[in-house]
């Protein structure tokens, strides 16, 4: 029971109040202290791939290039400002209420967990005059001295990955870590046994792994793709592809997953690029449909000509497939009526029957 317990690890000077307890990663009991410690003691987990995506738009809004030259107040004014993690309305919360899931910490004060929290704690504290206990300091989970990796990954898994959590990450922070993780584990297991172990700790199907890991290998090809045009160019990609996962797994499920020829793959791809560069792929829509047709070969040549529109091919396209979606109409229809008992054809009335004459006239 917590404040019960003897842990063979004594408690940081840092954290307040520590009481011996044990929190639940994974199914595993790990042995941890509980306690209060000082927000302004902490440094912001800009290991988060969450967050480096932060930090990388905030680079290439001032032209800067090293991350670390960046405060952790620079950090988290342009992620308030942003809004796009809700800290405002957190930070309202925890000024109300304190902050109610405890933060998690390493021995050596790392943050693991609760950068929202953290970043929520910051900003009152830079916005309110009276200052308050409440997110002066922090309730906190210290975890023992010397953690393995195996556990580092867990955790965070466990607090980012699983369900019923405040905000999930991003499709592509998810994609980041999984990957991340995958070449890390294939490195000391091998590619099958990675894959298990990531399957397990994240809970991702096996499919989901190979497709962002995919998904990632294209935007770091449309990123090179951008810098064969210019420097400027490669940057504005890059951004580009942070903001636009989607686009890029929308065209890979459309268009690669299930394709076996490299070459094909590889030609489709180096269109879809060229296209997304130009900025005539401007929604997932869009995205859809060029992929399909991209799948029957007069559309895809007017495509590669680059000779005519986009919508002149979409417009070929639709004279290739609108027959075909009338015939698979018919048949649908065709196999409903050969279905009706005899009972249900006499209850179809006069003037119906005529229309089916008139409409079989027509195809004669």
């Amino acid at each position: 029971m917590p404040g019960n317990e003897k842990h063979a690890w004594s408690p940081p000077d840092w954290l307040k109040n520590p009481e011996a307890t044990f929190a639940i990663f994974h199914n595993r009991e790990v042995d941890v202290y509980k306690g209060q410690v000082d927000v302004n003691s902490i440094r912001l987990w800009r290991e988060n791939d969450r967050t480096l995506l932060d930090i990388e738009h905030l680079l290439a809004e001032i032209g800067h290039r090293d991350g670390q030259s960046l405060s952790d107040a620079e950090i988290i004014t342009r992620i308030v400002k942003n809004g796009s993690h809700k800290i405002t309305d957190l930070a309202k919360s925890i000024k109300m209420n304190g902050v109610r899931l405890p933060l998690i910490l390493t021995y050596e004060k790392e943050l693991l967990d609760g950068n929202r929290r953290f970043m929520a704690c910051k900003y009152l504290l830079t916005t309110e005059k009276k200052k308050n206990v409440k997110f002066e300091d922090t309730t906190a989970y210290c975890l023992r001295p010397h953690l393995s990796k195996s556990l580092r990954y867990k955790i965070i898994s466990e607090m980012n990955f699983l369900p019923d959590h405040k905000e999930k990450w991003t499709r592509e922070v998810r994609a980041k870590y999984v990957s991340q993780l995958f070449n890390d584990y294939k490195k000391k297991y091998g590619e099958q046994k990675a894959v298990k172990e990531v399957a397990f700790l994240l809970d991702v199907n096996k499919s989901e792994i190979y497709t962002f890991i995919d998904v990632l290998r294209m935007i770091h090809e449309y990123i090179s793709f951008a810098e064969q045009k210019s420097d400027e160019a490669k940057k504005e990609a890059e951004v580009f592809a942070r903001d636009k996962f989607h686009f890029f797994e929308e065209f890979y499920n459309k268009s690669i997953r299930n394709k076996q020829r490299q070459r094909t793959i590889k030609d489709d791809k180096k269109l879809f690029y060229s296209y997304l560069y130009n900025k005539q792929l401007i929604s997932v829509t869009g995205i859809r449909d060029f992929a399909a047709m991209l799948q029957y070969a007069p559309v895809k040549k007017i495509i590669k000509s680059r000779k005519e529109t986009l919508d002149y091919a979409k417009s070929v396209y639709d004279d290739i497939i609108i027959p075909k979606r009338a015939s698979s109409r018919i048949d649908r229809f065709c196999e409903w009526f050969e279905s009706l008992s005899k009972k249900e054809l006499k209850s179809i009335p006069n003037d119906v029957k005529e229309r089916l004459v008139h409409a079989m006239k027509r195809l004669r």
